[in-house]
């Protein structure tokens, strides 16, 4: 599992050791709660899109999360389907630390293991969906990822793919830090929604739903600003602004981010379903 980097080879041993310092300590003085709510408030659509896949599922389903971190939207989910068998992993121990923590608080039920994703302890055709949050993107290659997911996910089971989306103000601002050395973890990439469509074709999964969501709240992000707009003149004059026209405007962007978010907005996620094809 290595991971370029425009001035340095990072290698899993070293990518291992920058988890530990994320996960080391995450939640002191943090409230688990707050956390949750956060979530909840920023990840609405794919939180609402899982619970929906979460309620196609005959009681004993299993679902896991992998590259957890938090575990923050396994618990979430497992909280509201207790009849669901959840199940958490990262590749650092430090983060099932956190993971239990957090699934704890909020009264989640879900049951972690470390892992490499790559080679994952799971029995072939196991899980019936698996879904990855902020993970893909940390892999220079993702394919061999991928293809252990396939592997023990179920017939006509859901692989659920939420990673950054390529076309962004963020993306930018994103690799202007990585050539200066500045991000977190070195590296990161992002996928636009050619490339998961793509993929997803050549792993034999069928594309259920695709959906975007989120924008980076920044001057540098174009789309944001102009998401914004008639709010923000809304908000600091409202006796000038109209509201109708300011509702109107509102609307046609929840129009455009329902059908072509996943072209332009920050993040994006795709449902694909394993056919009995896929071995």
């Amino acid at each position: 599992m290595a991971i370029s980097h425009p001035a340095k080879t990072i290698t899993p041993k070293s990518v291992v050791a920058d988890y530990r310092k994320v996960w080391s300590g995450y939640l002191d003085g943090k409230d688990p709660v707050q956390i949750r709510d956060h979530h909840e408030r920023t990840r609405a659509p794919f939180l609402e899109l899982m619970k929906r896949l979460c309620a196609r599922l005959a009681p004993g389903a299993r679902i896991a999360e992998l590259g957890c971190g938090t575990a923050v939207d396994a618990s979430i989910l497992s909280a509201g389907h207790p009849l669901l068998r959840f199940y958490v992993s990262d590749i650092s121990v430090e983060a099932g630390t956190v993971a239990r923590s957090m699934n704890s608080a909020i009264g989640g039920s879900c049951s972690f293991f470390a892992a490499d994703m790559a080679a994952l302890p799971i029995a072939s055709d196991s899980l019936h969906i698996i879904f990855t949050q902020g993970v893909m993107e940390h892999f220079f290659d993702p394919m061999p990822c991928f293809l252990e997911q396939v592997r023990v996910l179920a017939s006509n089971g859901f692989l659920v793919v939420n990673v950054p989306q390529k076309f962004t103000g963020y993306t930018l601002h994103k690799h202007a830090q990585i050539r200066k050395g500045a991000w977190e973890l070195g590296w990161e990439r992002e996928f636009s929604y050619g490339d998961l469509r793509n993929a997803g074709r050549s792993l034999g999964l069928i594309e259920e739903t695709v959906l975007g969501y989120g924008y980076w709240p920044s001057w540098k992000e174009p789309l944001f600003v102009l998401r914004d707009l008639m709010d923000k003149m809304y908000r600091r004059m409202p006796a000038i602004v109209p509201r109708l026209p300011q509702k109107a405007y509102t609307a046609l962007w929840g129009f455009l981010e329902k059908r072509w978010g996943h072209y332009f907005m920050r993040n994006i996620v795709v449902v694909f379903r394993k056919t009995g094809t896929n071995k």
